[in-house]
């Protein structure tokens, strides 16, 4: 009888483990809708942190850009893959 209840337990940390991790996820995609579409640049090229000013939050978040066509792009979100462009140079 132990061992079921240690198992169930176990089931229960996982499922709320998961949950989190869902809850997690689910923020990041919010975080993402509401940041602006344009990196703010840091430095005088593409490469490196530029940063996404989120609206609505005093911080800022930086994640990876890179250059393409005369643009930056600059990845969402940390949990994303998408990027947002803006003309290279472009600062708020």
């Amino acid at each position: 009888m132990k061992e079921k209840d240690g198992k169930e337990t176990e089931r229960r940390t996982m499922r709320r483990r998961k949950e989190q991790r869902e809850r997690t996820r689910r923020n990041a995609l919010q975080n993402e809708q509401n940041s602006k579409v344009w990196c703010v640049k840091l430095q005088a090229n593409c490469w490196g942190d530029w940063e996404f000013p989120m609206l609505g939050s005093a911080g800022r978040a930086r994640y990876e850009c890179r250059r393409a066509f005369g643009n930056c792009c600059c990845r969402t979100s940390e949990f994303s893959s998408a990027f947002q462009c803006a003309p290279w140079g472009l600062s708020d």
